[in-house]
């Protein structure tokens, strides 16, 4: 039987993968929009007499994982997990914290097309080309108990996550695959990219 398997690792390495140019578009974009948000959050303290900080940040998701693929849109996106403190916060319900980070970041994203919007699980800024970034809110509180950091993401509601779980199963069951489960997933997804339904 003929081996295809050097074509096929071509294929994979060449139009799959997605090449590093653009994986560090993505995190110059992430960079600026998070500098976008510190600064804009500045200004809605100073404006409404609050003292919202971003006390910590994460890339999650494809990009973390390393599973992003090609498309011929660009319709590539980064998720960047913002978290606050939820003594901070107070009483702050999940949808206004939401509206307080698209608030920061419309101060000092005037020049884009379109503005950042608010979604059901997250706030995204929207490149022109394709790219975006959702913002995924989280609040924060310590657990004595435990001694532990104790997060929750502003969906419909405040509910418990965790900040990096998936991310960290995936890298250590990928390890124990000897990467074959990150290949097997770029595969998958740029196949079901291939097919409009």
């Amino acid at each position: 039987m003929f081996d295809l398997s050097s074509k096929f690792n071509s294929f994979y390495s060449s139009c799959v993968v997605l090449p590093q140019e653009v994986l560090n578009r993505l995190y110059a974009l992430k960079n600026i929009n998070m500098q976008r948000l510190k600064d804009g959050l500045s200004e809605y303290n100073i404006d409404n007499g609050t003292e919202y900080k971003i006390v910590e940040e994460c890339v999650q998701g494809s990009v973390a994982m390393s599973t992003v693929v090609q498309n011929e849109d660009n319709d590539f996106d980064i998720d960047v997990a913002v978290v606050f403190d939820k003594d901070v916060l107070g009483d702050k319900g999940a949808l206004a914290t939401r509206n307080i980070v698209l608030n920061a970041l419309a101060r000092k994203t005037k020049q884009f097309k379109a503005d950042p919007e608010v979604k059901t699980s997250c706030v995204r800024v929207k490149y022109s080309e394709g790219y975006h970034i959702d913002f995924a809110v989280y609040r924060r509180s310590w657990d004595e108990l435990n001694n532990e950091w104790v997060y929750e993401h502003a969906g419909d509601t405040w509910s418990k996550r965790e900040l990096t779980g998936i991310t960290d199963w995936f890298k250590s069951q990928n390890d124990y695959s000897d990467d074959k489960l990150r290949r097997i997933v770029r595969l998958s997804k740029m196949f079901c990219n291939s097919r409009d339904s």
